[in-house]
């Protein structure tokens, strides 16, 4: 049995465009009147029709919802694969409070369910046509376990390190930020050493946490440490970057710009710096926007 865990660089990028949030949009119809519109209706569907559930999660003002809807949902093979499902699309303009019943604050999300209603994996951001059906087909086929029985193998194993990073990475992906600290707190006291490599994810990790509990000052230090005890690691890269992050989500404009600046000088032809020149861009922008409407001069 798999489980799938989904990737925390992406997840943080979410995160802040969700703390950073400007409307994009007035408002859009459901893509597809396939898609049923509320959590009841899904489940009662899905035990009655004896299929998966999958509850897609939007936001209006997400440019990355927008694009999973017209990239990843009407790619040919994906579209092949939901026939098989029970569908739920759950806008978070319309709807907030499902989507924090269920953990969710990163758009788009995805969740897999069994007919059942017992959770198995979840798809947070912007993922490939291929990799979002091969996840389709899996669920499908019951190659992967649910989210309890991925915690009961947690609790076979304790001394497995990998393991540990990974339920942790799943329940930041759930945003039960306690739990996720306590697998992160785990790795640390049990490998001061950094023996499994894990350590500089670690407490990148941990980083998350605190900006998921409204601690950017603490994720920045955090995020320091990475850079001045794993200089030459490529979490230390993407802790410059994050930092850049956690002066914008404190609306320190000019620090932000400071450090994606140092991003793309220090680590020029990288994804990070690729990264921090588009948000220098999307700042400038809408910097220029703000002078035009309120007449400043620039000066």
């Amino acid at each position: 049995m798999r489980y799938i865990n989904t990737k925390k660089a992406t997840v943080l990028a979410l995160i802040l465009l969700f703390a950073l949030a400007l409307s994009v949009g007035c408002g859009k119809e459901s893509f597809s009147s396939k898609w049923l519109k509320t959590m009841e209706e899904g489940k009662d569907a899905a035990t009655e029709q004896n299929k998966p559930l999958l509850v897609y999660y939007s936001a209006d003002w997400n440019e990355l919802s927008e694009e999973f809807e017209d990239t990843v949902l009407t790619d040919p093979d994906v579209r092949t694969e939901l026939d098989a499902y029970v569908m739920v699309h759950i806008d978070s303009d319309v709807d907030a409070d499902t989507p924090a019943s269920y953990g969710v604050s990163a758009y788009p999300t995805c969740i897999f369910y069994r007919s059942d209603g017992e959770e198995i994996t979840r798809v947070i951001g912007l993922v490939p046509p291929d990799e979002f059906a091969e996840t389709l087909k899996l669920v499908k086929s019951g190659d992967l376990e649910t989210f309890r029985e991925f915690l009961a193998r947690e609790g076979g194993a304790p001394g497995d390190m990998d393991l540990a990073m990974e339920v942790g990475n799943a329940y930041l992906d759930r945003t039960n930020v306690p739990e996720a600290r306590k697998r992160y707190d785990k790795i640390l006291r049990n490998d001061p050493e950094n023996e499994t490599g894990l350590v500089p994810q670690v407490i990148l990790q941990l980083g998350f946490c605190d900006l998921m509990s409204n601690d950017p000052s603490g994720a920045i230090d955090r995020f320091e440490r990475v850079r001045a005890e794993y200089p030459e690691t490529d979490e230390a890269r993407k802790a410059l970057l994050y930092i850049g992050d956690c002066y914008r989500v404190m609306d320190d404009l000019e620090g932000a710009l400071d450090t994606y600046e140092q991003v793309v000088a220090d680590y020029p032809g990288t994804e990070e710096a690729e990264t921090a020149e588009d948000n220098i861009g999307q700042m400038t922008a809408l910097e220029e926007t703000i002078d035009s409407l309120f007449g400043r001069s620039g000066e």
